[in-house]
């Protein structure tokens, strides 16, 4: 999704956005679903170029045991799009230097995780999360037992007591009505940022369900998203 003016030899800012997981046959089109083509759209319209890849099914079956088997292809195909954006950044007219991150739900754990431990290095600049899944309680139940690099790799907590200081800009956006674990593990996520000074911003979006964007559409929603947007304006 382009700039509709765009200056020749302009290079713009891109914004990978980053779906969360659905039925694998809802994943085969995450690429057109309204609320990401409608975000890609705002975005957009404010100059910066906005990139919807479907990056697939972490699921193996229907079990909750299976729901992350395969969640190290997501995290791989994730890469991959980030650094297909930078290797095609001159067709696509974006400055490869000035990528973000839009991630929801899961991911979470498979943007955050590569993003946060220098896997796509000198391209992310910053990144927002929506009600992001920062806890690997649900990767260790995953049955046969994901790796310990996989989990490590995962771990966006690890990644920032480890990087520190020297983390991109993150900003988390907290629902309120979501549900206590998740919430749970962005408060205690927060707070080690606190701890090693990293450079986390909290947006508490109290009476927000999960997925908000395309489920609660009132002043405070449009707010939060707004605030989530001057936010990669500010670092792109």
């Amino acid at each position: 999704y382009q700039p509709a003016r765009l200056e020749k030899d302009a290079e713009r800012p891109a914004v990978v956005l980053v779906h969360g997981q659905a039925h694998p046959a809802r994943l085969r089109e995450a690429k057109a679903w309204p609320a990401l083509q409608g975000l890609a759209r705002v975005l957009a319209a404010r100059g910066m170029v906005a990139v919807v890849p479907n990056l697939g099914s972490s699921a193996s079956g229907p079990e909750p045991s299976e729901q992350f088997s395969n969640v190290e292809v997501v995290a791989d195909n994730l890469v991959a799009a980030v650094r297909h954006v930078q290797t095609h950044a001159l067709a696509l007219r974006v400055d490869r230097r000035r990528i973000a991150l839009w991630a929801a739900s899961e991911g979470g754990l498979y943007a955050l995780g590569p993003a946060l431990g220098g896997e796509v290095s000198g391209a992310v600049q910053c990144a927002v999360a929506l009600y992001p899944r920062l806890s690997e309680a649900r990767l260790q139940a995953t049955r046969p037992a994901l790796p310990d690099t996989v989990l490590e790799r995962l771990r966006p907590s690890a990644h920032l007591r480890r990087h520190r200081q020297g983390s991109f800009p993150l900003l988390i956006v907290r629902a309120g009505r979501d549900d206590g674990e998740a919430n749970q593990a962005i408060d205690t996520f927060v707070d080690l940022a606190r701890e090693v000074e990293a450079p986390v911003t909290l947006v508490r979006h109290d009476e927000g369900h999960h997925g908000f964007e395309a489920v609660d559409a009132t002043e405070q929603t449009q707010a939060v998203l707004d605030r989530a947007i001057a936010f990669l304006e500010r670092y792109l």
